[in-house]
């Protein structure tokens, strides 16, 4: 899951929380296109990633790469349900 990927330690680098927990950064585009992404989202483009943010309601932040969701919080035990075209917070996760 997107929230378990941005937890990942060993992604830090490439990924990690904005300072203040509400959001979350890409770091490193090629690091997180190439290495990241297929872990968890199969063979996604980086392009379809951003696109599927956009579809379960992520903004844009205002750094280059950061994005926020108001029910997808550091520490919250929200996450998303990728199985789905246009998924739900779910909560029980």
């Amino acid at each position: 899951t997107l929230h378990s990927m941005i937890n990942n330690e060993s992604y830090t680098g490439a990924v990690d929380w904005l300072p203040d927990g509400q959001g979350f950064v890409i770091l490193l585009k090629q690091i997180f296109s190439d290495k990241v992404l297929p872990l968890y989202f199969g063979q996604a483009k980086y392009a379809s990633f951003t696109r599927r943010l956009k579809r379960w309601g992520f903004k844009r932040g205002s750094n280059s790469g950061a994005y926020n969701h108001g029910k997808f919080q550091r520490g919250m035990v929200f996450d998303l349900d990728f199985d789905k075209e246009h998924p739900t917070i779910m909560n029980n996760i």
